[in-house]
Formats: C-alpha cells, structure tokens, sequence
C-alpha cells in the first residue's frame, strides 16, 4: 500500500489513489505497471452521515431494489494484464518439499531449460507468507519473515559441481584422457595429505573414472596440470565470480568469488602455492558460487558452450484477447 505523501506524489498521475496497494515483491514489484488494473466506481447516494441509502432493507413494493440495480456505474473496472510464467508448478512442489523435508529445512533449487534459459524451478527455503505485505501495510507485526533469495543471492563452496572447470581447463592445456592417476585416499604435499572423499581411494583413475567417481586425487592432479590461473580464467569464461541475474531482477545478483594467484599476491601479500591450485580444482575453500551461477554452468555445457539468458516471464497477455503483446526473445552468450 502507498505509505507517503511523496509515494502518492509520484503516483497520482498514473492513477493510484492514496489507499492504493502496489505490488511488495518479487515479479509483483517489478512488473507493477503491467499487473495493475484499473478501479471501477459506482455513484452511491448517501445521507448527511455519510451513510448510503440504499443498503437498507428493501421495501415492500420492491422500489429500492430497483433503485439499486439503477445505480449508474461511471467508471468500468479494468483487470490486469496477464503474465505467462516459464516455471512448472509440479516441479517447484516437487523441489519445496524435499527441501522443507530435508534435515536443516533450508535451501534452494534451480532448474532450467538448458537451450531457452527459461526457468523451471525457482524456489528457497525457508519461505515466507506474501500475506505479510498486507498485515504490515495494515499496520500488524511480523515477527519473522524468510525474504532471503537464496536461489539467486546466497553464496556457497560449490564442491564437487565445480570439477568439470577444472576438467575442462585441463582437457583445454592438452591433458591426455586416457592418463591414469592412483588414488589411495589421499594425495600427498610436500608438506601435508589431502584427502579424496573415498577414505580407501578409487585406484586408477583416467579422466572419465575420474568424472565417473568424482575423484578428489584425480582432480588434485588435473588441477596441478591445468595450474591455478587457467582454472580461475575458465570459471570465470562460465559465468562464475561475475555477475549473473534472472532478466527479471536485476537487483538479485551476487558474483560470488573465483581466487587467483594474482588476487592472492596483491590482497593477501602471500605466494600462490600448491595446495591452493588444490583446493580450486575441487571448488573449495575461497571459490564461491550462487545457486543460479551453477545451474548456468551446467546449462552452457549441456547447450555446446552457450549460455542462455536466465528468465522466468514468457509472454505478457491482454486479459480480453489472450493475445500476447510482448513475448521473450532469446538471447545467449557464446563462450567458445
């Protein structure tokens, strides 16, 4: 609802009156010109206390009925324009309860059509209750409300879903697939072991065991060979430590972060070493992703090396014709 004087100033002229509601969040928000209808009005006879005189009880010779149904409407109410959606409602209640089902209650899940960027599911937990906005605007108490688009805004070590940068880098230095590398469970440095994930190893590993196991030794190695620049170089050719955001909220977007060995030299004073091509190669330790920036990932190798745009409005309708007078046009990023 309009909340100030200067609010009402900015939006008399497009016909909103000072109780006027207006969309709080989310796609409601953004696309409040087009969602918005038009009030109808109705001329009501009312006496001098403001009362209207035609709400009582009907006479007996049935004169106010008729007077009622004689009011003159002077103003048609309008709906809004319709919004087409990309998302598909079984999947995203699919997605929320194995989320609010799983043992910490939150998270987030993206889907997406690899080749259009149109998104499937878009869904955080925990939620909130858009009822909110209006007890808010009502003047009642929220005591705790979920707004956080984890989705789209919350950065994370994205693990072992980072392995194929690093697969690709080194594939792109001129790896050898075939090449094996044994894993006993853990990779030794010159000054400590890491550890694959597999405590008793996964033996001889060549690139597609290594894909196959997710192997954290093979990795290690593939790492080592590619080195720490042309990984970060490559994840960031993917969309990962820069800016990525659904065409429809350009405000939720966090570039989350891709170490380098230049960005070490010049922030942390300290030399790129070893375990920290290491820990890159895995998605580990400074390397964090958002949810979507993975998805997008996952979405360019899938599509041959094109990256969508993401989305989720497919077409907006007149209410009374259906006829779509706008509808998403394509666009996609060639990371070849």
């Amino acid at each position: 609802r309009i909340q100030s004087r200067g609010d009402f100033d900015r939006l008399k002229d497009k016909g909103y009156r000072f109780d006027s509601w207006l969309g709080g969040y989310g796609l409601e928000k953004n696309f409040e010109e087009y969602l918005r209808g038009s009030d109808g009005a109705v001329l009501i006879e009312v006496d001098v206390r403001g009362r209207p005189l035609l709400l009582g009880e009907a006479s007996t010779d049935g004169k106010d009925s008729q007077r009622i149904q004689a009011l003159p409407l002077i103003e048609d109410p309008y709906p809004g324009n319709v919004m087409e959606l990309t998302v598909d409602h079984r999947l995203i209640v699919t997605a929320h309860a194995a989320l609010t089902a799983s043992p910490s209650g939150a998270g987030s899940v993206v889907a997406l059509d690899p080749v259009s960027g149109a998104i499937r599911v878009l869904v955080s937990t925990p939620g909130f209750d858009p009822n909110s906005y209006i007890r808010l605007a009502s003047g009642g108490k929220e005591l705790s409300r979920a707004e956080f688009p984890r989705a789209l805004t919350g950065v994370y070590p994205p693990g072992s879903v980072f392995k194929v940068i690093t697969a690709i880098a080194a594939l792109e230095m001129g790896i050898d697939p075939a090449r094996k590398f044994r894993c006993t469970g853990e990779f030794r440095l010159p000054n400590r072991a890491v550890k694959c994930w597999k405590k008793e190893g996964h033996g001889l590993c060549d690139f597609i065991a290594g894909l196959q196991n997710s192997c954290d030794v093979y990795f290690y190695n593939a790492g080592l060979f590619a080195g720490g620049q042309e990984i970060s170089d490559w994840a960031r050719r993917f969309g990962l430590g820069q800016s990525l955001f659904v065409k429809e909220f350009p405000e939720w977007s966090k570039q989350g972060f891709i170490p380098t060995p230049i960005w070490k030299e010049v922030k942390k004073k300290e030399s790129w070493y070893p375990g920290d091509t290491i820990n890159l190669s895995i998605g580990q330790a400074e390397v964090l992703a958002t949810p979507l920036q993975l998805a997008m990932l996952y979405a360019a190798i899938a599509n041959r090396g094109k990256m969508p745009q993401p989305h989720l409005v497919r077409a907006l309708r007149d209410p009374s014709t259906g006829g779509a007078f706008w509808e998403y046009s394509p666009k996609e990023a060639d990371l070849s």
